[in-house]
């Protein structure tokens, strides 16, 4: 069985939560494969991190697609996947972490060693090319093809939703954790019907 998660908007605290909680779920399901489609231009760094290093421990493999646009610390979060697809319309940018407030408002933040690590595993991704892209705060765009060429895409295609997949739509804005009913319901009830023909034929055999 496979799930999927979608969201768009800004990468907060409160997505990170309900991030954890989906895939606090999905381990349980043994979900084979998970699905994450977003479009966000970034947010919280801390809440980002959070999310990429969540999804870095699921057991299954994670597949991300790019629905709109990804940007800042969400384009750090779609590195998680092994599988990372761009729809044709949809675009990247990166830039340096910087500081929102204070004195130092503006300038680049020692948080950008945090949003860039991920991306030293991606073929041809030296310390020049780290520079050209995450020295300012300036946004360097790129196209889908751009991000292909760069190795943070593997794919450019349209892919389908499967009608028969567990489906959750998360919302960054929410005040309070939305409930999951319908997507757990789906979820538990596909993964036990799935495992208990294997339970009976265990008590056969014995």
């Amino acid at each position: 069985m496979n799930a999927s998660i979608m969201f768009t908007g800004s990468v907060t605290a409160n997505l990170a939560m309900q991030v954890q909680l989906a895939c606090a779920e999905i381990v349980e399901a043994r979900v084979e494969r998970l699905t994450i489609y977003l479009s966000s231009r970034g947010g919280d760094i801390t809440a980002g991190m959070a999310i990429y290093n969540t999804l870095q421990l699921l057991p299954c493999p994670l597949r991300m697609v790019n629905i709109g646009q990804c940007g800042s610390i969400a384009a750090t979060v779609f590195l998680a996947g092994e599988e990372r697809i761009a729809l044709p319309a949809s675009n990247f940018f990166l830039h340096a972490a910087f500081y929102v407030e204070g004195e130092k408002a503006g300038q680049v933040s020692p948080n950008t060693a945090l949003i860039i690590a991920p991306y030293r595993t991606l073929p041809g991704w030296d310390q020049a090319r780290m520079d050209r892209y995450f020295s300012t705060t300036a946004e360097s765009y790129l196209s889908a093809e751009d991000a292909r060429d760069l190795g943070i895409v593997t794919e450019i295609a349209n892919p389908h939703l499967a009608p028969e997949e567990p489906l959750v739509v998360l919302d960054p804005e929410a005040r309070e954790i939305p409930r999951f009913d319908a997507f757990l319901t789906r979820l538990h009830g596909k993964a036990q019907r799935r495992r208990a023909p294997a339970r009976a034929k265990r008590r056969s055999a014995a």
